[in-house]
């Protein structure tokens, strides 16, 4: 839980930095054998991915990409 206050903190790290980051620790962790440190809900919230992109960006976008990146 330190990691994560250290990254929103001293890190200014965003809520979705944080929390992926949390996950690539504990992932690392749980490959070493080390479980059970922490409980799920106490895992760092990352945010719900819901953008909208106006008309306009995605214009842009498309404007942007060559043949086969338009696909």
């Amino acid at each position: 839980m330190k990691f994560a206050v250290f990254l929103q903190g001293e890190k200014e790290q965003g809520p979705r930095s944080v929390a992926n980051k949390f996950d690539i620790l504990m992932s690392f962790l749980k490959g070493h054998g080390i479980t059970g440190l922490i409980r799920k809900e106490d895992r760092p919230a990352a945010p719900k991915r819901n953008r909208r992109y106006e008309p306009e960006e995605l214009d842009a976008f498309f404007r942007a990409c060559d043949e086969t990146e338009y696909v």
